[in-house]
């Protein structure tokens, strides 16, 4: 048997990048006698000495137990595992493949476990403001996105929300972006609801301006949002780590529809 210590690497990264790494690499262990401490402590934006050294914990149990016998006599190897990972192939594809989507379902379903605290602040405002109800979820991810894939004008979510309101009466608006909340509030008033996040209006992206101000912060808001948009019965997204995670969270029968290719 061999422990594996995975660290993030040199790259400055959104959080589910990481996330979707760690959930690459415990494919690979899957089904082996090895196991893997995860230990996000350097070369992390969320990074906040006041709630731990090591990013993982903030928010998600660790995957393995390891008994004083697995710390004393069995090697320990520091690794990154990113070769061709199965991470970067949902990061960046708009269009992951069936396979790939039920294999990183099946190993996030065994093994990421959520935080009760970040689980009872999801369930908290799914009460408070959806109740029973149904709920179709909108990503627009802006600021910095144009770096990973074309930015969409607002007018693009907005002509979809209004055809999804004719089926839904409830919607959740999920972005970085004031300027988004405050032009689907004003539209669609009450029917959109939005969690308190961490945003702003920048093209330097939350991750290098206003979200420094409070890492810890910046990450529970993006798993908060990702979980939220994972409950809904519909999601409409873009290419990001942040929705990718929604979808090998959420229900095998959860449906999203990716507004770069389908409109």
């Amino acid at each position: 048997m061999k422990n594996y210590v995975v660290v993030p690497g040199s790259r400055m990264a959104g959080l589910f990048s990481y996330v979707l790494q760690a959930i690459h690499n415990l494919s690979i262990v899957d089904n082996t006698e090895d196991k893997l401490f995860i230990k996000y402590t350097n070369n992390m934006l969320y990074l906040e000495p006041a709630y731990g050294n090591n990013v993982w914990d903030y928010y998600l149990h660790q995957p393995f137990s390891f008994s004083r016998d697995d710390i004393i006599n069995n090697p320990k190897e520091e690794v990154v595992f990113i070769e061709d990972d199965l991470a970067l192939k949902l990061c960046h594809n708009p269009r992951p493949t069936l396979e790939m989507i039920e294999k990183a379902r099946y190993i996030t379903t065994k093994y990421i476990k959520v935080k009760v605290h970040i689980i009872d602040k999801v369930n908290m405002f799914i009460d408070d403001n959806f109740g029973k109800e149904k709920y179709f979820a909108m990503h627009k991810r802006g600021t910095d996105h144009g770096k990973d894939a074309p930015l969409l004008k607002i007018d693009d979510y907005i002509k979809r929300a209004d055809k999804l309101f004719d089926q839904y009466d409830l919607g959740l608006i999920c972005t970085d972006e004031h300027n988004t909340v405050n032009a689907f509030k004003k539209r669609y008033g009450n029917k959109i609801k939005s969690y308190n996040s961490i945003r702003c209006d920048n093209d330097k992206g939350i991750h290098y301006s206003v979200g420094l101000t409070s890492p810890y912060q910046m990450g529970e808001d993006v798993i908060i949002e990702s979980i939220l948009m994972s409950k809904s019965d519909l999601l409409i997204r873009t290419v990001s780590g942040v929705t990718m995670f929604s979808i090998i969270y959420g229900n095998p029968k959860f449906e999203n529809i990716d507004l770069h290719i389908k409109y």
